[in-house]
């Protein structure tokens, strides 16, 4: 594969980005969960999520929409959201959005680009990971290795 990259930057050279970006969009609802309440569409979250969603001054709300923001290494940012929602189905979506913006743009080549993404990926792919109860994982049907 290197052999590869080498040729594609040899040919075309750094690349000015202003943005590089990876964002996992996780949607939880009945049909990818097979969970049939609320309670249990909630349950499936680590409790500091769930806050905004119930809690003891209110009942599930209609829709709730939230977003955290955190600030990484160098210039790499990560927004989470998270959404839920009644209606036509009860629904939470998690959003994980890791990134880098360059004001003014930077020149980058390929390498340090697939470096950051796969950065992204590891870190989307670690909240993830948090942002599920360890003994829910069952429901999204793991392969065997």
């Amino acid at each position: 594969m290197q052999s590869n990259l080498d040729s594609f930057t040899q040919v075309y050279g750094n690349f000015l980005v202003n943005r590089i970006g990876l964002r996992y969009i996780n949607l939880l609802n009945q049909d990818s969960t097979n969970q049939k309440s609320i309670k249990a569409l909630v349950g499936l979250l680590n409790n500091d999520l769930t806050h905004l969603i119930s809690n003891k001054s209110w009942p599930y709300p209609k829709q709730t929409t939230y977003q955290i923001g955190i600030e990484g290494n160098d210039s790499d940012e990560m927004v989470i959201r998270v959404l839920f929602y009644h209606s036509p189905q009860p629904t939470i979506i998690l959003d994980f959005d890791s990134f880098s913006n360059y004001a003014p743009p930077k020149e980058i080549n390929l390498a340090e680009i697939i470096k950051k993404i796969e950065s992204y990926h590891s870190s989307n792919y670690d909240v993830f990971r948090w942002s599920i109860k360890e003994n829910k994982f069952t429901i999204f049907n793991p392969t065997s290795s």
